[in-house]
């Protein structure tokens, strides 16, 4: 937070020169609204960490948080990484000509000149971070679209053939999901697909090369045109992702079984996947150390214990043995007794 705080205070004499308020009284204000914003994380982090201990404090300081900055655990990605997906995340922004003719770096005061400068700062910032993620350009969307409905001049729009041609070629791609929908999802007998939402981008077709008598529309129109393709494609593959992707009634089994008093352990990472599904009051084992002789060492201890176990194609004399399945992430999600589980897997290594 403080990154996106700190550089728009700083560019204050430039996007706001004239003000009663003078830099001084802002800069003091600042300074005490962020030693606020420390003061109540603080009664967060330190209970949590005397709590936690010196293991989740370390997690938590270090390795969350200093660690992500210089050398990211995870995530890690090159400098430029954010520089070839921004154009990516501002789609639909670099296909409308409409845009560039309204000659959108041709600065004309202070405040557009602090915008853009803020926009770069944010960029190179996040650039410099050793862990990076789309979604941690998110807040920056709304001052980039601020920046582009300041330069916007309507009369320089006219009929988009490039969204004319995006249209045609997701009502091609929705009109033969029907042919190849199963190779996708190939964990479903029978993915439904809402072939009616086709009827979306063939209006969008429509409104790509009208030519509107209000050319104030037009770029709205436009602006409209890319969101409402994704949506449309969402839609008509929304019941097979849920099918796909719906953990609640696997949640809710492992609840069962915990409740009926028996352990449960996930093989390989477990990222608390069930835990808000299933409103679980108990935790479950994570199996995923690398030596997998471990693993199974710990099964044969607790020959009881059930073992949910994500695979891609599972053996039949799994899924004959499972006691609960669903399709899961492209996969399928078995749960098995663990002395089951282990012969076939020993065989397997």
């Amino acid at each position: 937070m403080l990154l996106y705080a700190v550089p728009f205070m700083l560019l204050r004499p430039w996007w706001q020169p004239h003000n009663s308020m003078t830099n001084g009284q802002f800069f003091r204000g600042s300074l005490i609204a962020i030693l606020l914003g420390l003061v109540l994380l603080s009664c967060w982090v330190i209970p949590a960490v005397i709590a936690g201990g010196g293991a989740y404090e370390n997690e938590l300081i270090w390795k969350q948080t200093a660690g992500r900055v210089v050398t990211a655990f995870a995530h890690a990605r090159p400098f430029y990484w954010y520089l070839y997906l921004l154009p990516v995340l501002l789609l639909p922004i670099p296909l409308l000509g409409g845009i560039w003719r309204s000659r959108i770096f041709h600065l004309r005061d202070n405040r557009e000149q602090a915008l853009l400068c803020y926009i770069l700062i944010i960029v190179l910032c996040f650039s410099l971070i050793s862990g990076k993620q789309l979604h941690y350009l998110c807040p920056l969307m709304p001052l980039i679209a601020l920046f582009f409905a300041a330069k916007l001049q309507p009369e320089k729009f006219a009929p988009s053939y490039l969204l004319a041609a995006l249209c045609v070629m997701v009502i091609l791609l929705l009109g033969s999901l029907p042919l190849w929908a199963d190779k996708v999802f190939k964990n479903l007998d029978d993915p439904k697909i809402a072939l009616w939402v086709i009827v979306i981008p063939l209006l969008l077709l429509w409104l790509s090369l009208w030519r509107c008598k209000q050319q104030r529309l037009v770029p709205f129109v436009h602006l409209l045109v890319f969101p409402l393709l994704i949506t449309s494609m969402l839609l008509a593959v929304r019941q097979p992702l849920h099918e796909a992707y719906d953990i609640t009634a696997a949640a809710q089994q492992v609840r069962q079984l915990q409740e009926q008093g028996n352990k449960l352990a996930f093989w390989d990472k477990y990222d608390n996947q069930f835990q808000f599904a299933g409103r679980l009051q108990q935790p479950i084992v994570e199996l995923q150390d690398a030596d997998i002789s471990k693993r199974l060492h710990w099964l044969k201890e607790h020959p009881q214990a059930i073992v949910i176990y994500p695979v891609k194609q599972p053996a039949d004399v799994m899924l004959k043995q499972a006691l609960y399945s669903q399709p899961y992430r492209g996969r399928v999600l078995l749960l098995l007794r663990a002395a089951d589980f282990v012969p076939l897997m020993s065989v397997a290594h």
